[in-house]
């Protein structure tokens, strides 16, 4: 592995780029350093027991990703016909862009705003090797909690010894708990491209052992190996399935646009007047 991350990387194309389930661009439950075209805007749906999410995700600036979200906690009701339902907002930065030996870096806050039900920071690096798009990260909160390793933070500070509790409303940001807690875990996974245009496969070892869902349901994981075929069969569509936690079904179906593309010509318009110098 440490051989692969140090020979020279291939550019990834835009068009490459795919998203997880939670909405952001990632591989399966982890996300990536890779970000999707500038302008560019998701509308899905996914579903992996005993979830079911909406989500919104947005390329805001270059740099700048931001995934809206709305999740469903389909077993668990709060009363009869009433399922538990809970808001989030995901924000991605990229730090460093890849080269040709360097990994790209990014860092995100996932469900900064709001109760912070699934509320987790990460940072994770990009390397693309051949076929292979590799990534490593660490993991703060919910998404971390299968890891037995030191807060590093904890060596400049003891405040991030101790992870707050969340919000019992929504609407404000939980930075009381942005990477904080005594351990954090690691995470990681690899994308392949098949040469057939628009088919890739992913595999991933998530940092979460669920053992902080919220209402306190269980959900068993049978093992940390989640698996996943994405196929685009048009620029504007795109769909995966897979397997995760050793028996759960997942399914994602994804709309896709840019808000830069010219989009679909207006042929009964009259045509724009020549621009001459004045």
């Amino acid at each position: 592995v440490v051989v692969c991350w140090l020979l020279p990387g291939l550019a990834v194309a835009q068009s490459e780029i795919t998203t997880g389930d939670y909405g952001g661009v990632g591989l399966l439950q982890t996300r990536t350093a890779r970000f999707a075209e500038d302008g560019q805007f998701n509308l899905g749906v996914s579903t992996v027991d005993p979830y079911n999410r909406i989500h919104f995700n947005w390329q805001i600036l270059p740099r700048l990703e931001a995934t809206f979200r709305y999740s469903e906690l389909a077993e668990f009701q709060q009363s009869p016909g009433v399922t538990v339902k809970d808001r989030g907002a995901d924000f991605k930065l990229l730090l460093f862009s890849e080269r040709y030996f360097r990994p790209s870096l990014a860092i995100g806050l996932q469900d900064a705003i709001g109760t912070g039900t699934f509320a987790s920071e990460y940072v994770v690096l990009n390397k693309r090797v051949s076929d292979f798009d590799l990534s490593f990260g660490m993991a703060w909160g919910y998404a971390g909690t299968r890891g037995d390793i030191r807060n590093p933070l904890t060596l400049f500070s003891s405040t991030f010894e101790t992870r707050d509790a969340g919000q019992v409303l929504g609407g404000v940001p939980l930075v009381g708990r942005f990477f904080s807690g005594s351990k954090v875990g690691l995470f990681g996974g690899l994308q392949y491209y098949t040469p057939i245009e628009g088919l890739s496969f992913k595999v991933e070892i998530e940092a979460n052992d669920y053992s902080a869902e919220p209402g306190g349901v269980p959900v068993e994981q049978q093992t940390p190996l989640n698996f996943g075929v994405v196929y685009r069969p048009y620029e504007f569509a795109e769909a995966s399935i897979g397997i995760e936690r050793g028996d759960a079904f997942m399914l994602r179906v994804d709309l896709r646009a840019n808000y830069q593309s010219p989009g679909v010509p207006h042929i009964l318009d009259d045509p724009r007047p020549t621009i001459r110098p004045q």
